[in-house]
This record gives structure tokens, sequence and C-alpha cells, in this order.
């Protein structure tokens, strides 16, 4: 049984809460939660700032995990949305440490989620480090297509996203695209 499955076993006694979200909406801002956030299904964006600040940190796929337990963590301004209608399972800070209490292995497996987490987004890092435009869409686009075939998932990503996520112009992102071919079923680029 999956991570998924195992919260939402917990449901029923409050512990977990499931919680479904239009297009668009914001699900989480971090000056009012402290908890953890798994993505059920849909699509989620993990964002910075408004208008010509923002910033694009993480697009997670179903199974994905966020979270933040401690107020000393630094997340000032960031928060979660739903890309597409998405499903989240949500435990609060006090909740997690009831789990922790019954459930010990889930606890920690939801902790080696989030370092897994980390590590896909340090690897994504390496692809957005290189230096050529085309060479940092092509890094992505491959880690993104990898990840999605493993996940058994389906991705729609749109140009401002790989943009915001690539630290490059909209415009650069549009002109590069043209050249870049893109072979997968699971992910769509509009």
């Amino acid at each position: 049984m999956d991570l998924r499955e195992r919260l939402k076993e917990y449901t029923k006694e409050g512990l977990v809460k499931r919680i479904s979200c239009r297009s668009r909406e914001r699900v989480f801002t971090s000056e009012n939660q402290k908890g953890v956030w798994v993505l059920l299904s849909g699509l989620a964006e993990l964002c910075m700032g408004e208008g010509a600040e923002f910033r694009l940190l993480d697009i997670m796929l179903p199974g994905d995990v966020f979270g933040v337990l401690s107020d000393k963590v630094q997340t000032k301004g960031v928060y979660l949305r739903a890309f597409t209608p998405s499903v989240f399972l949500y435990t609060e800070t006090e909740n997690f440490e009831k789990l922790g209490t019954k459930d010990p292995k889930l606890v920690l497996d939801v902790f080696s989620a989030l370092l897994q987490k980390q590590a896909m987004l340090y690897e994504a890092m390496s692809h957005l480090s290189r230096a050529r435009a085309r060479e940092k869409i092509d890094g992505f686009l491959r880690f993104l297509i990898n990840l999605a075939e493993e996940r058994g998932a389906e991705v729609f990503v749109n140009k401002r996203q790989i943009a915001s996520l690539t630290g490059l112009s909209y415009e650069h992102v549009v002109r590069t695209m043209n050249s870049v071919s893109l072979e997968s079923r699971r992910v769509r680029i509009w």
C-alpha cells in the first residue's frame, strides 16, 4: 500500500483531512498553515510572489509531498495552488505528531518522501544550471518526462511555467521551444 493509501486510513480519525480544490485555487499559504500536504490527484504548483515577482518553485505530481512543520522555517510568501482540479491529503503539525505515536513507520515514510522530493529537485536544478537556454529546457523536459513516466502521471505544463522554473524569459522559452522536439504522451506543453 502506498503512502497516499496509508494516509487516507487516518481521515476517519480526523488526523488527516481530504481537501478538494478547483483549478487555480490556493490550497496553502505559508503564513497560516503548518503541516504536511500530499497530492492525491491532479497537478499543483508551489509558488512564491505575485505579478512580476511571481516565481514557480515546483510542479507537484500525484504522490508528491510538501511540508512546513516548524515556525523556524522561512517560507514567507510561499503558497501551494491547484493547477488542475486536485485532491490533497493534509495533516496539521499537531496531528502529524499524533500520527508518529500511532504509526511511526508512516511518519518515517512521509519524511522519506520529502527527502526523495528534495533529491528530485536537486536533480532538476542540475539541469537548470546549464549555461545555454536550449540545454536548460532540454534537460528540464527530459527530467519531467522521466518523472511522469515513472509515476504514470499526465503532466500539463505551459511555457510560462517553464520560463519561471528555468529562470528564462517567456519570449526566450517560446523561441527555444520552436526547435525542441517533445516525444512524450504523458507531458503536454502549451
